[in-house]
């Protein structure tokens, strides 16, 4: 093997391994922010229907 290829092969799987690495972080993440994101946002929702329900008095039915 010549020695452009060895240096070759010496520097191409750090990269390689530090690129899965940012990746993997960058995957699990944006994952978490986002599940977060969604559940405050589901929050917000559920208790905007709730006061809307609350504020008019009566029964409701759901219909079909």
């Amino acid at each position: 093997m010549s020695i452009q290829k060895k240096i070759l092969s010496m520097t191409i799987g750090p990269v390689v391994l530090l690129g899965l690495l940012s990746i993997f972080f960058m995957l699990t993440t944006v994952r978490s922010s986002m599940m977060e994101e969604i559940e405050e946002g589901l929050k917000g929702t559920a208790a905007a229907t709730l006061a809307a329900y609350d504020q008019n008095t009566g029964d409701y039915m759901e219909s079909s």
